[in-house]
């Protein structure tokens, strides 16, 4: 069998350079984020798959077709980092899959944007807190949508959880 050599992907490149083959100019504040970003993924395995106009995900899926080439991949999918906003979104995708991972819904997202606001290398902004703030509550809307099915019911956390702390910290500073 010949095996046909792939071309390079552009998730291969370091991010900066990922930037620049889309197209897109890198603001000088803007490269040691990036930096950040790429040195994150790099250290923990995972690969980046940037794109100019995109909602961003972590991506955990298996590949392989049996316990022989089982490989579990880490992805995620993000935004170009043109804001501070987005490199905020990044390090919480990548909360996803290297922070801890409760059980629920609520607790996997504040996990996640918990791990993103320790592991910053730049203080958040206001447009920061505002998004955080509007992501988490979209989530908290979810689960109460879903508060009075038979089956698979959302958890929301109590009161108590720090959850709603990080909510008034977030509302307090936009």
């Amino acid at each position: 069998m010949i095996e046909i050599p792939k071309a390079e992907s552009i998730s291969t490149l370091p991010l900066q350079q990922q930037h620049q083959k889309l197209g897109q100019v890198v603001d000088v504040p803007m490269v040691p984020l990036i930096a950040h970003i790429d040195t994150l993924c790099r250290a923990h395995g995972i690969e980046i798959d940037l794109r100019r106009r995109t909602r961003a995900v972590s991506i955990r899926t298996r590949s392989g077709t049996g316990d022989v080439d089982y490989k579990p991949t880490r992805s995620i999918r993000i935004p170009v980092i043109t804001r501070l906003t987005r490199y905020f979104v990044a390090l919480h995708e990548i909360g996803h899959i290297v922070g801890k991972q409760p059980r629920t819904r609520l607790e996997q997202e504040y996990a996640a944007w918990r791990w993103a606001l320790d592991n910053a290398v730049e203080q958040p902004d206001e447009s920061v807190w505002l998004d955080l703030h509007a992501a988490l509550r979209t989530y908290i809307e979810w689960a109460k949508a879903r508060q009075y099915r038979q089956h698979g019911r959302p958890v929301i956390p109590p009161r108590t959880h720090p959850l709603w702390a990080l909510m008034a910290h977030a509302k307090a500073n936009f």
